[in-house]
């Protein structure tokens, strides 16, 4: 609030064009923090004003992870590099997609290639090991660390 009693009004988010366009990143001010776009969630690709960077940010796992994404000359070449990226940290997984759906995708496609018996012995084991420790996760947020350790404790007990 103003002194005199009446509301500051803050734009809190930026313009489409603020940093896929041109003209937009030259209206910027420069920063050391780039400017942000969201791609989905958890999923950034952002603009270094003054110094002319561009740079990609994920949430993965509790945290955010950053690249300077070098090659970038536009927003449509950051954009693409930073999508590159995502994927090789998130194995190419989807966002959003729950080890739910991947296990329902694979008994489906194990019905189609070996018959519905075969399907269903699939779906009593991922029901039984998998879904009980995993239901509802995304299958990008899981580390190697936790999948190495859960098989561990699988087979030992």
């Amino acid at each position: 609030m103003k002194t005199d009693g009446t509301k500051v009004v803050r734009k809190s988010t930026m313009t489409d064009s603020a940093i896929t366009t041109l003209a937009g990143r030259k209206k910027l001010a420069p920063r050391r923090e780039p400017y942000f776009r969201r791609l989905s969630k958890g999923r950034y690709v952002g603009y270094r004003a003054g110094a002319d960077t561009w740079h990609a940010r994920i949430y993965l796992n509790g945290t955010n992870r950053f690249d300077a994404l070098d090659d970038a000359r536009d927003y449509d070449s950051a954009k693409e590099l930073a999508e590159a990226w995502f994927a090789e940290l998130t194995g190419g997984a989807k966002p959003h997609f729950a080890v739910d759906t991947a296990i329902a995708d694979y008994i489906e496609n194990r019905r189609i290639e070996r018959g519905d018996a075969s399907a269903h012995e699939a779906k009593l084991m991922l029901h039984k090991h998998v879904l009980a420790k995993f239901k509802g996760r995304e299958v990008a947020s899981l580390t190697t660390d936790e999948l190495k350790k859960w098989v561990f404790r699988e087979s030992c007990g």
